[in-house]
């Protein structure tokens, strides 16, 4: 797993704020620069995305952009 890490560095990151359709959709657009998926919803307003950097950049990027409360990684 460590060596899968090194060589495919990705993360996680908690978005705030948007729905489950919004989070989707957001991945989906962000998909043309990096892998990137919902992989936690925590609780209603929190869902936790998954991929590799630049696909995580991209998404949080679109998803400040749909909402108030923003991100956290």
């Amino acid at each position: 797993m460590k060596q899968a890490g090194e060589v495919n560095p990705g993360g996680m990151a908690a978005v705030l704020g948007l729905d489950d359709e919004a989070i989707a959709d957001v991945c989906r657009t962000a998909s043309a620069d990096g892998v990137v998926v919902p992989a936690n919803r925590n609780c209603p307003g929190q869902t936790v995305i998954s991929g590799d950097v630049r696909g995580l950049e991209a998404t949080m990027e679109l998803a400040k952009g749909r909402t108030r409360a923003g991100w956290r990684v």
